[in-house]
């Protein structure tokens, strides 16, 4: 039986940024990538929360401390850990 990789979403407004996590990451984690909070919240396929959620504070829109904000509020599960 193989065991799942940790999940790991990256929120950043900044590609390059983002491009450079997703390298450090790969082979041990699965990574998902988004350019702002509210896709990430739109994202069907993150309904299940993430082992960690890392993203910018300084986010257009929704910004990260809302993000965590709307995150604990909306979800019955456990929050996930945050890294801002």
């Amino acid at each position: 039986m193989i065991a799942e990789r940790p999940r790991i979403a990256i929120i950043d407004d900044d590609a390059g940024f983002r491009a450079v996590l997703r390298v450090q990451l790969r082979g041990r984690y699965d990574t998902l990538s988004y350019e702002s909070a509210e896709e990430w919240l739109a994202d069907d396929e993150d309904a299940i929360l993430p082992d960690l959620l890392i993203t910018d504070v300084k986010l257009p829109g929704l910004n990260g401390f809302k993000l965590c904000e709307t995150t604990a509020r909306a979800r019955a599960t456990p929050p996930c850990p945050f890294c801002f």
